[in-house]
C-alpha cells in the first residue's frame, strides 16, 4: 500500500500536470505528506472524469486502510475506468505513442549500434581463446615472443580474414561505408579450407600505389636498379597528336565567332529548360505540412477536412497534408460543432489550430432509410457548406442542429435543403421541419 500511494502520486501529477507535495524544502514536503489534503484532479483538470477522480483519491487515502487492498485491485479499477470510458482504445495506441515521442533517441541509438559494429573485435577472441586454453591473456604472449616472430604471426592473421556482415548495409542508405567487420582467424583455425571460403579485402589506391613504391624500393636492394616507368612512349604518342591539334586549332580560330554563337544559344536552351525546371519543381505540390489539434479528444471527437473524416494520431496531429484551403470541422456528441478556416501556404511547415471548450447541442437527424434515390444534398450547418452524397452514408444520418431559446426549450424551426438528382442540374429545395431532439428524418420522404 506504500507503493500504492506513489503510484497514484504519479498519476495525479501526470493529470494535473504539477506536484502534488510542493515546498521549499524537504521537510516542508514531509509535513505536506503527513497533511494529506490531496484535492481531486478534476478541480485541477476539467477533463478529468469523476470515476477517475475517485480512483486517484482512493489511492492517496491518509490512511492505508482506505486504499485499495492491494495494486491489483487497484489496476482492475483503472482497467474497468479505462474501457468503460473509452471502448476503442486499443494497446497499439501506446506502441505507436512510444516510437513517435521517442523516435530521435531511436536514431541515434541506431546509429550507435551501426558504429559498434565497425568495431575490430579481433583482440578480444585472440584474448579470449588463449585464457580459454590457459595461456594467459593475447598480450602477454605478445611481449614473451621476439619481435621477428610477431611479425610473422602477423603477416599470417592478416592473410586469413573474414568479414562478416552485421547486416546494416540497407538502414545505411547513401553513406559508402559498410558495417563489415574484419575478425582474424587464429593459426589452425583454416584447416580444411580452401581459399575461396574466405573473402579477401580490396586494398584502397592508396594503398595499392604504397605497396607499389615498396615493390620497387626492394628491387633497387637487391639489383641495384629501379625499374622506371614508361614515360618515352607517352611523350611519343604526344608527338604524334600534335599535328592534329594544330589543324584544330587553326578551324577554331577561323571559325570561332560562329561556334562562340553557337555556344551562346546553346547556353540559352539550357538557362531556358533550368529555369522551366524550377518552375515546375515549385509548383509540386508537397505533402509534408502537419496540422496539430491543441485539446483534441481522441477518444470523444471526430475531425473532419473539407467534408471528409480525417485520422488524427495521438499526439493530436494531422500529417502528410498538402498547400491550399481547408475547412476544419471538429465533432463531439451533444456539442456544437467547432469549425475553423485553414489555410496552407507553404510559409509554415507545423501549423496549430486550438480547440476551444465547445458548448452544448441539440440535434435532428437526417438519414436515407434505402436507395430511394442518387444525388448531392446541400445542406449549410453553423455557416458550413456542405455537400453530401445520397444515400446518406453515415448510420447515425447527419446531425442537423435545433433552435434553442434563452430558457433551454426547444423551438421548431424550419430547415431548407437542396437536392440534385443524379445527371441533372435543376436544385430542388426541401424544407425540413425540426420540432424535437433525436427527430429522425428520412430523406426519401421528399426525394
Amino acid at each position: 500500500r506504500y507503493d500504492q500511494f506513489a503510484v497514484g502520486i504519479t498519476l495525479w501529477e501526470m493529470l494535473c500536470s504539477r506536484k502534488l507535495f510542493k515546498a521549499s524544502n524537504d521537510i516542508a514536503v514531509l509535513k505536506l505528506i503527513q497533511e494529506c489534503n490531496v484535492p481531486a484532479p478534476s478541480s485541477i483538470n476539467s477533463k478529468v472524469p469523476k470515476e477517475l477522480d475517485e480512483i486517484v483519491l482512493k489511492s492517496l487515502s491518509r490512511d492505508p486502510s482506505d486504499r485499495f487492498e492491494n495494486l491489483d485491485q487497484m489496476n482492475r479499477a483503472m482497467i474497468k475506468f479505462l474501457y468503460s470510458t473509452y471502448p476503442d482504445f486499443n494497446s497499439t495506441d501506446l506502441s505507436y505513442f512510444a516510437k513517435e515521442l521517442f523516435k530521435e533517441d531511436i536514431s541515434k541509438d541506431r546509429e550507435k549500434l551501426f558504429n559498434f559494429g565497425k568495431v575490430d573485435i579481433a583482440p578480444y577472441i585472440e584474448d579470449f581463446k588463449s585464457e580459454q586454453s590457459g595461456g594467459g591473456s593475447g598480450k602477454s604472449k605478445e611481449n614473451a615472443s621476439t619481435p621477428v616472430a610477431n611479425n610473422s604471426i602477423k603477416e599470417k592473421t592478416k592473410k586469413e580474414t573474414k568479414l562478416f556482415d552485421f547486416g546494416f548495409e540497407g538502414e545505411e542508405k547513401g553513406k559508402k561505408s559498410t558495417s563489415k567487420l574484419k575478425v582474424k582467424i587464429p593459426r589452425g583455425s583454416s584447416k580444411g579450407k580452401t581459399k575461396s571460403d574466405f573473402v579477401q579485402p580490396k586494398l584502397k589506391s592508396s594503398t595499392r600505389e604504397q605497396t607499389k613504391s615498396r615493390t620497387n624500393i626492394s628491387n633497387f636492394k637487391n639489383t641495384g636498379t629501379i625499374k622506371k616507368p614508361d614515360t618515352l612512349k607517352s611523350n611519343s604518342n604526344i608527338l604524334k597528336l600534335a599535328p592534329v591539334a594544330a589543324l584544330l586549332l587553326v578551324c577554331f580560330f577561323g571559325y570561332k565567332n560562329k561556334f562562340w554563337g553557337l555556344l551562346g544559344s546553346s547556353e540559352k536552351k539550357s538557362r531556358s529548360v533550368a529555369s522551366s525546371t524550377a518552375m515546375k519543381s515549385i509548383q509540386v505540390d508537397r505533402k509534408d505540412y502537419k496540422l496539430t489539434l491543441n485539446n483534441f479528444d481522441k477518444f470523444k471527437q471526430k475531425v473532419f477536412l473539407n467534408n471528409e473524416l480525417i485520422t488524427v494520431n495521438v499526439f493530436g496531429s494531422i500529417e502528410g497534408l498538402g498547400s491550399g484551403v481547408y475547412i476544419l470541422r471538429v465533432e463531439e456528441k451533444g456539442k456544437r460543432h467547432f469549425i475553423k478556416r485553414v489555410k496552407i501556404d507553404g510559409l509554415e511547415k507545423n501549423l496549430e489550430v486550438n480547440i476551444p471548450i465547445m458548448n452544448e447541442a441539440k440535434y435532428s437527424f437526417v438519414f436515407t432509410s434505402g436507395s430511394c434515390g442518387e444525388g448531392i444534398l446541400s445542406i449549410e450547418i453553423f455557416g458550413e457548406s456542405r455537400l453530401e452524397s445520397v444515400p446518406i452514408k453515415q448510420s447515425e444520418g447527419i446531425p442537423v442542429p435545433l433552435n434553442i431559446n434563452n430558457f433551454g426549450e426547444i423551438e421548431p424551426i424550419s430547415y431548407e435543403v437542396y437536392f440534385t438528382g443524379k445527371g441533372q442540374t435543376l436544385k430542388r429545395i426541401i424544407s425540413l421541419e425540426l420540432t424535437r431532439e433525436d427527430q429522425m428524418i428520412d430523406l426519401c420522404d421528399f426525394i
